[in-house]
């Protein structure tokens, strides 16, 4: 009788502590959140995204959340590009900067968050976005002190960048870095008996929006301190009545004229009469890269259909560094002197040193690199300021804005004859300038590539090789 009397108690405790466990079990699926996301709020949607996505602390990723929810029908697209995407409802619309002061073609993040059902989609893209025809941002320095930026791993403050200083190893070559020029190009001084005469050709692919704002200000500063040089800029007219001139050839436009530009300089400067010719040519805009099957390969973009001077290829839009050496290789000039300030600027000059005639090539970047515009005033999270910045009178670019202000403070008064600055002597002033003065390069991000001609010039003109 105990036996059973102990059974069944033991069946009671049993069913007891089981009806007790899947209650609990039961409160714990139930029990509603202490915070629920209230995603119609801004800041909660804010904290919902931040959440969610990939930011690496020691980049100077940033990121911006528009102040309002994106409507129905609302298409977003970014500059310069028909990649577009049309809101299907109320969204939350984020910027990813993978790459804040980057020239154009550099990482963003385009995130949507739909506020009923949370859904995140992230797209890749390559440009500043634009909003049903506007751009979200009008000028730079709005993009710069928006009060959107709602992340920024630099800080709070816009202008700081989490750019940590070059390392021991790069603090070692840096001095060897200085100064540029220590060797004379080869062919440097001519034998000839024509005099010097100095052209600069200021060549660009973008005029509008955020970026081509900054390249606009490259273009007007190295105008600036050439013609002060005694530098003819080559020029076009843009309005005959008026006659309003532009001393920039615009290689992006769609219907082409640029390419005529440059030929018909090449076509006036071709014979022997020219080779004590200094030339500059400079390049600042929208440059990407593409996987070719020797690597990655560096283009300028342009709206024309620019299928290469030989027409070869099978579709158009891209200059590539071959099309810039059939494009110059006719001048004369053994004292043909080119700067790239763009992205992968670097992979703009590979073919450019097989012409005999080119004294030096200086890029911004390497290949795989970016150029900055002026937006960090302070790398290291503000434990390196920028030695010329915008209270100095920095516009444009970093790598641009240094090398016109090089140029600047050693043209005192505008030279006439032989006291006036060669092409080379250009190019030479002004990089070492602009390596004291590039935040970027001083912070380590990017790394300016330069090239000297060592050997005799074959350009068919008689010099004294130095």
């Amino acid at each position: 009788m105990m036996d059973i009397r102990k059974f069944w108690i033991f069946q009671f405790c049993l069913v007891v502590v089981l009806l007790t466990s899947c209650s609990r079990e039961a409160d714990v699926s139930q029990k509603p959140e202490e915070n629920p996301i209230n995603l119609l709020n801004r800041d909660d949607a804010i904290e919902f995204i931040l959440d969610r996505i990939d930011l690496v602390e020691d980049e100077a990723v940033q990121v911006r959340f528009l102040p309002r929810m994106l409507s129905p029908n609302s298409i977003v697209d970014e500059a310069f590009s028909g990649d577009r995407r049309i809101a299907e409802n109320y969204e939350w619309f984020a910027l990813i900067d993978r790459k804040p002061g980057a020239l154009a073609n550099h990482p963003f993040e385009y995130v949507y968050l739909n506020y009923e059902t949370q859904d995140v989609i992230v797209r890749q893209q390559d440009d500043y976005p634009v909003l049903s025809g506007e751009p979200v941002w009008n000028t730079f320095e709005e993009y710069c002190d928006s009060s959107d930026l709602v992340y920024s791993a630099g800080g709070e403050e816009t202008r700081l960048s989490a750019w940590v200083f070059k390392g021991e190893r790069e603090a070692e070559i840096f001095p060897s870095l200085h100064p540029f020029g220590y060797q004379d190009p080869a062919g440097v001084d001519d034998a000839c008996e024509h005099g010097k005469r100095r052209f600069a050709l200021l060549l660009h692919n973008r005029e509008t929006g955020i970026s081509g704002e900054i390249v606009n200000e490259n273009l007007l500063a190295m105008k600036t301190v050439l013609q002060a040089s005694s530098y003819e800029v080559v020029s076009s007219i843009v309005d005959y009545e008026s006659e309003e001139r532009v001393y920039s050839i615009n290689l992006g436009s769609e219907d082409g004229r640029g390419f005529s530009q440059i030929r018909n300089f090449v076509g006036k400067h071709g014979d022997n009469n020219d080779c004590c010719e200094e030339i500059l040519v400079y390049f600042s805009g929208d440059v990407g890269v593409e996987q070719s099957r020797n690597g990655p390969k560096a283009y300028i973009e342009t709206e024309f259909a620019y299928r290469g001077e030989t027409m070869e290829r099978a579709t158009g839009g891209r200059i590539y560094s071959e099309d810039l050496v059939n494009l110059l290789k006719g001048l004369k000039t053994c004292h043909l002197n080119i700067v790239f300030d763009c992205n992968h600027a670097a992979g703009l000059a590979e073919d450019l040193l097989e012409l005999r005639n080119v004294e030096t090539i200086v890029a911004s970047s390497q290949l795989g690199e970016y150029a900055y515009s002026g937006i960090f005033e302070a790398a290291g999270n503000g434990s390196l300021l920028d030695p010329y910045g915008k209270e100095q009178g920095e516009t444009g670019s970093e790598f641009t804005s240094g090398f016109a202000k090089g140029i600047n403070d050693a043209v005192i008064s505008p030279p006439v004859g032989d006291d006036a600055l060669s092409a080379y002597q250009v190019v030479v002033v002004g990089t070492n300038a602009a390596l004291k003065n590039d935040i970027a390069y001083l912070g380590g991000v990017s790394h300016p590539f330069t090239y000297t001609r060592s050997e005799s010039p074959d350009c068919g003109c008689s010099v004294t090789s130095n």
